[in-house]
């Protein structure tokens, strides 16, 4: 007689599994509110933007100065279908199933207003409707505003975060705890915080061996809070890694996988699944090898910086007088490493005394902290060398404007690792080689990240990360954020 085998069952509580599932249902309750502000701005954006086409038609003598019923019907009809579709388009994207990053948000929002703004507009012209296109332009313009907007009103709002940030339980190894938990701390947008950390050594026992009721006892520690997991092995932990996101898979947890690939260019990198054989391969690309890539890049640079100059010249004649005032010369060049190890000089305007590199031979003679400084950084945090007017223009970055002939000649880009001397390459060891792949950037990653309070080792790993990762989107973002940090409070 056969003896009867029955399936292993889960020995989890009741109590362990509401506060899996509440975890679960507070992150749907956000996506829902996401998703519905999605489909009301999309679909309110004609009525917001009729007041300012009809007014903008006036100011510039289009006749009609009206907008007929039936065109704003239709241009609406347009809106409500549009809605749909891109919202079924942005959870394809995974808009509604994890917390998207910032830069891909924006990218992914003003691709599909575009796209929309493409399709109606060509439906509209192939049904020969005389519908206005003023309309239908600004009313998707409108529709890429008020996305923006209200996913930001819902992100920050306590009925969508449920009052403060979700908790979550951060499983790592010894070298990466630290630096996942200080990154969930800068980046409050995705809506964890993780209060219980644990080594991947002291649970391997439970992972391993124990019931699943010891497991997420583990996991989610003592009281009633609805907790998150987030799974970060580094590469000597990565099979107890997987086996611990096997087993969380297995009892139906929320959790997220954050693998050690931090040499890999995870901006470009396509993700292929192969299926039945459970085989993910991380197809990646360095944009910055492709040669249409980088002529469209150098292209930009050429762009921006001459419309730049044009459009500074009020600015920089100012500039350049106050300068001048204390009988100096006006700019200032340093030999500076650029694409493939050619020097040249970066010019700024002049923002210290004439005697400089006299002041600062006797300053680091005679003064060991300072000496130290720039031996660490290349730089003062209290430079006496600097002129008032100097202290000025660096405050807002002013002082680099000229840089922008650097741009136009080629020397440099708009957007890149930061220039560099020579001596300064020796600090980047292996990733010299990457720095002198491209030219060096007016601003970049380093720019935007912390600027002075960062150290020279994360600088480093900014340029080099930004090398890795280009796309022009990216740049665009860069530039984008530089304008705040520049007059906030990043400035020099």
């Amino acid at each position: 007689m056969n003896q009867r085998t029955h399936p292993p069952t889960m020995s989890v509580s009741p109590e362990q599994v509401s506060r899996v599932r509440s975890a679960l249902s507070r992150r749907s309750a956000q996506t829902a509110l996401l998703a519905l502000s999605d489909l009301v701005t999309i679909a309110i954006a004609p009525f917001v933007a009729a007041p300012v086409a009809i007014t903008f038609k006036r100011w510039a003598e289009i006749p009609p100065y009206t907008i007929p019923a039936s065109t704003l019907s239709a241009v609406y009809l347009a809106a409500i279908v549009g809605s749909v579709v891109m919202a079924l388009w942005f959870r394809s994207k995974g808009h509604y199933r994890v917390t998207v990053p910032q830069s891909q948000e924006m990218r992914d929002v003003l691709a599909a207003c575009m796209a929309a703004f493409l399709i109606t507009g060509f439906a509209f012209f192939a049904l020969k409707d005389d519908v206005s296109r003023l309309l239908v332009g600004s009313s998707w313009a409108t529709a890429l505003v008020l996305l923006l907007l209200g996913r930001n009103i819902v992100r920050k709002s306590g009925l969508a975060a449920g009052g403060d940030l979700r908790l979550c339980t951060l499983v790592s190894s010894p070298s990466s705890g630290t630096r996942f938990r200080d990154w969930l701390q800068r980046n409050k947008e995705i809506g964890l915080q993780a209060d219980r950390v644990i080594d991947f050594r002291s649970a391997r026992a439970v992972i391993e061996t124990g019931t699943d009721h010891a497991l997420l006892e583990l996991l989610l520690g003592e009281g009633e809070q609805r907790r998150e997991f987030l799974i970060c092995p580094s590469a000597a932990d990565h099979g107890i890694g997987l086996k611990l996101a096997r087993r969380l898979t297995r009892i139906g947890a929320p959790y997220a996988f954050l693998p050690e690939l931090r040499s890999l260019p995870a901006e470009n990198v396509d993700i292929q699944s192969f299926a039945p054989d459970d085989v993910v391969a991380f197809v990646t690309r360095v944009n910055l090898q492709r040669p249409a890539a980088m002529a469209a890049k150098r292209l930009v640079d050429i762009a921006l910086s001459l419309g730049g100059l044009v459009f500074l010249a009020p600015v920089l004649v100012p500039i350049a007088i106050l300068v001048k005032l204390d009988g100096g010369p006006l700019f200032f060049g340093h030999l500076r490493v650029g694409r493939a190890g050619n020097q040249f000089r970066c010019w700024k305007f002049r923002t210290m005394d004439v005697d400089a590199d006299r002041r600062l031979a006797e300053l680091l003679a005679t003064d060991p902290e300072a000496e130290a400084e720039w031996r660490r950084d290349q730089k003062l945090t209290h430079d006496p060398r600097v002129t008032p007017v100097g202290r000025f223009l660096r405050e807002v970055s002013l002082d680099e404007l000229p840089q922008l002939f650097n741009v136009l000649l080629g020397d440099m880009s708009l957007v890149g690792p930061r220039p560099v001397v020579l001596d300064e390459l020796e600090r980047y060891r292996d990733e010299a080689v990457t720095y002198l792949k491209v030219r060096p950037g007016l601003t970049g990653l380093w720019q935007v990240n912390g600027r002075n309070s960062t150290t020279y080792e994360e600088r480093v790993r900014l340029d080099e990360y930004y090398v890795r990762n280009w796309t022009l989107w990216r740049d665009f973002v860069i530039l984008v954020k530089t304008v705040p940090e520049v007059f906030g409070k990043g400035g020099m």
